[in-house]
């Protein structure tokens, strides 16, 4: 006779839990379509910005005023890259120029006297500098500035700065318009 040595478990007598990785994984990709359902039927959420208003006018016609118009300065500097002073350079040679007035910033510093020792150094360049003084919270910026310049002129001026090792910073005032 035939004698079985393996010690058989009673059903219901120390049962391991065996995790089937696969039903695991079906039951989470069942519940992620059911979550991604919900998300896609729900309706977005639109909020109206404080910052915009909308006014309706004859014909159908929708115009938005934004309130940060209002609250900038008057006279906005933007700084102009180089590409953008080449650009504009060769479209004020073929007479396409837009008729604005350009300044260089060669430098700003926190110490008057760095400020005066570039200005005299620009002078003698045959620059006509100004120094601009501007208070940004407790710091006072001290900034050497030629300006009324056209483009034609940025673009020479630059040029002879770049030769003394002086990097400047093309700026346009939206205020300065000949």
């Amino acid at each position: 006779m035939i004698t079985d040595y393996n010690y058989r478990i009673e059903s219901g007598q120390n049962k391991e839990w065996k995790f089937n990785v696969k039903w695991i994984t079906v039951t989470g990709v069942i519940l992620l379509q059911f979550a991604i359902i919900v998300y896609m039927l729900s309706p977005p959420a639109v909020s109206k910005p404080d910052a915009v208003k909308i006014n309706k006018v004859d014909n159908e016609k929708t115009v938005k005023e934004f309130k940060f118009y209002y609250l900038l300065p008057k006279a906005i500097e933007a700084v102009v890259p180089e590409h953008e002073v080449i650009a504009r350079s060769r479209e004020d040679y073929i007479g396409k120029g837009r008729n604005k007035l350009y300044s260089l910033q060669a430098g700003s510093f926190k110490n008057i006297n760095q400020a005066n020792k570039l200005r005299q150094t620009m002078t003698s360049l045959g620059l006509t500098t100004q120094l601009e003084i501007h208070q940004k919270g407790v710091t006072t910026w001290h900034r050497v500035v030629v300006s009324a310049l056209s483009i034609q002129n940025v673009k020479e001026k630059k040029a002879l700065l770049r030769k003394y090792n002086i990097d400047a910073l093309v700026t346009e005032s939206t205020s300065d318009k000949i």
